[in-house]
């Protein structure tokens, strides 16, 4: 398996292309979804969104959670710790969508929970095998460095679109 730094910038990019599919996908099903660009582009917004969520989001539903997950599984399944970390995956990618979901509505539960939770898990559970702080620090960058690139989109496409 690649090294987490080498798996970043394509996992990035299929996060960002991922996420404008299924904007587009899910406001060709549901109708057009109006966005507050003020809001999300409100210094104390990007703030909250490229640094302080995607650092709690990747310390309670990613490190948490696989890690206890691993640390249970380990004493139930000794020899099965790649097992033990799929499930952990699994696990901590549907409490993700499921938080986006309930806190932020459908379309940020369909467009960024889904894709987001499976996305950080599998990649939390790659670079798992460089230890579990490093696993921490590679998926908070990559969600950071994820919202940080659809907040530029954001601003950009609010520029150019009236």
């Amino acid at each position: 398996m690649p090294s987490p730094n080498k798996l970043f910038l394509p996992v990035l990019l299929l996060s960002y292309i991922l996420t404008l599919l299924s904007g587009v996908a899910y406001s060709c099903l549901m109708g057009p979804v109006r966005v507050d660009v003020d809001y999300y582009l409100a210094p104390r917004t990007l703030l909250g969104m490229i640094l302080v969520m995607p650092f709690l989001e990747t310390v309670v539903l990613q490190w948490v959670v696989i890690e206890a997950i691993l640390a249970s599984g380990r004493k139930i399944l000794p020899h099965s710790e790649r097992t033990v970390l799929a499930a952990g995956a699994v696990v901590s990618a549907a409490l993700f969508a499921w938080v986006h979901f309930e806190l932020n509505g459908r379309f940020n539960g369909a467009v960024f929970g889904i894709k987001g939770g499976v996305l950080y898990a599998v990649f939390y559970a790659v670079s798992r095998s460089s230890g579990c702080s490093r696993a921490f620090v590679w998926v908070w960058l990559l969600h950071a460095a994820s919202n940080a690139l659809l907040m530029l989109s954001l601003w950009f496409f609010s520029r150019v679109i009236p």
